[in-house]
């Protein structure tokens, strides 16, 4: 959370103030995950503390309890956004849900978002599509495979996966095509979600997000009449990246491969309930396997997907 206020301000336990770039490099890129290294720091320092990231006076939260307490009662003042040059690129960073600063134009987004994106009853109605893409996903791990001669790239499959998934939600359509030498290239195809956010959808089914945002019509006051072609794209590819960016899955499977005893008792749970040669897993059927929850649970406490949240700036002073 980077700090802006008073010069007389006083701040939580200060460290780093004093350290040079290589010692900061050392704990933050070495061999520990970076949300490891300032864990230890907040066992040493508190769960509240002041970093001095170079010149940026930079407060670090790592108990939940505190930062439940900090936002509850300094939600307006902490909802700032630090944007760099760096993210805003040759364009700005008009029409981002990530890096725009708080205010009309944010909330607004926000509110597509869970009212149309990520609302429960159309997750509820992608079931079957996430059934689908599981199952392409898993036939396109085994042709892979067929021949044993050389190693398969889980990771590949599992992002054309996420992908084709996320394409869905998007656009009602898959956007690859599961024999793609080039599906692991996330730019390549990034290109063509941007040219498919400039057409109309011709599905016919049910309205998309695309439909979402080329149909809204704000109140011209504090939010946009309609959205711009360049907004449009800029959120699109916002939700492909957080949609396709994580490697849970990945790591879960790595876990598993280094501890051969917990691989087959997930392996025992799974059969005793699906039985040796029965039916496919189901979403239903994870809350009756509760080792595989806990496998789950434990691979995104290893390896959250996303270790630090992003990083809130101050807009005022405020009390901690």
């Amino acid at each position: 959370m980077g700090c802006m206020g008073h010069k007389d301000r006083v701040m939580p336990p200060a460290i780093g103030r004093a350290w040079s770039t290589s010692t900061w490099t050392n704990m933050v890129a070495g061999l520990a995950p970076p949300h490891v290294s300032f864990a230890k720091l907040a066992r040493r320092h508190g769960p509240i503390m002041t970093l001095w990231l170079g010149s940026m006076s930079t407060v670090v939260i790592s108990s939940n309890e505190v930062a439940r307490e900090m936002f509850k009662n300094h939600d307006m003042v902490l909802a700032g956004r630090k944007i760099y040059e760096a993210m805003k690129g040759d364009f700005g960073h008009g029409g981002s849900l990530i890096t725009s600063q708080y205010g009309p134009h944010w909330r607004m987004l926000r509110r597509l978002c869970t009212t149309e994106f990520l609302v429960t009853s159309r997750l509820d109605a992608m079931r079957g599509v996430r059934r689908r893409c599981i199952d392409q996903m898993l036939q396109s791990v085994q042709d892979a495979g067929a021949n044993c001669k050389k190693p398969i790239d889980v990771g590949r499959f599992v992002f054309l996966m996420a992908f084709n998934l996320i394409g869905n939600l998007m656009f009602s359509k898959d956007l690859l095509d599961h024999k793609s030498e080039k599906c692991a290239k996330f730019f390549f195809h990034a290109g063509k979600v941007m040219e498919l956010a400039g057409k109309p959808n011709v599905a016919g089914k049910r309205n998309d997000f695309l439909d979402v945002l080329l149909e809204f019509r704000g109140d011209d006051l504090e939010e946009p009449s309609k959205f711009s072609s360049r907004t449009i794209n800029v959120i699109v590819f916002e939700m492909f990246t957080a949609g396709t960016g994580t490697r849970t899955i990945d790591w879960a499977m790595a876990e598993l491969l280094h501890n051969p005893r917990t691989l087959k008792t997930v392996q025992a749970e799974l059969r005793n309930h699906l039985g040796y040669h029965g039916r496919s897993l189901e979403e239903k059927d994870i809350e009756n396997l509760p080792y595989l929850k806990a496998i789950i649970k434990e691979t995104l406490r290893l390896h959250p997907p996303l270790p630090f949240l992003v990083p809130h700036m101050a807009m005022d002073s405020c009390k901690m």
